[in-house]
Parts: structure tokens; C-alpha cells; sequence
């Protein structure tokens, strides 16, 4: 009996805590594909395009944390996305 509480427990603060841990996936995620453009275009010394990747890349951070922020205060779940 104490097994199945155990798991039944673990299962709901799993579910409880998917839309944060996939917001925070999919910044991540974003924040990667930015930094691998970075390289791509540090290695054809293309600066501007590095200077704008630069940028979005500190604004999906700054939004990133903002959103998680907004999130724990209020304890909505938002689906994180962002378009260029």
C-alpha cells in the first residue's frame, strides 16, 4: 500500500511540474538554435548577422525568465514560444 501512495504521489508532482519543465525545455531549446547560428556565422565572419543573433539571444533569455517568473507568481501555465 505504501508503494502505490509513493507513486501516486511522484505521478501528480510530475504533472504539476510538466509545463514548467517544458517551458523551460523549449527556451532552451531556442536558446541553442540561436547559439548554433552564432558559430555558423562567426565562422563565415558575418557580423552583422552575429550582432542580431546576439540580440535575440538576450531577449529570449530576458523573456524566458520573465515568463517563468510571471508563472510562479500568478501559477498560470503558459506555453513558451517565440518567433524571430
Amino acid at each position: 500500500m505504501m508503494n502505490y501512495r509513493t507513486l501516486l504521489v511522484c505521478t501528480f508532482t510530475l504533472l504539476l511540474l510538466s509545463p514548467q519543465i517544458q517551458a523551460s525545455t523549449a527556451c532552451q531549446d531556442k536558446q541553442q538554435g540561436i547559439l548554433r547560428e552564432i558559430n555558423y556565422a562567426k565562422k563565415h565572419h558575418n557580423q552583422r548577422r552575429i550582432d542580431g543573433l546576439n540580440k535575440a539571444l538576450t531577449e529570449v533569455r530576458s523573456r524566458c525568465r520573465e515568463e517563468s517568473h510571471r508563472n510562479s507568481l500568478s501559477g498560470e501555465k503558459h506555453k513558451t514560444t517565440y518567433t524571430r
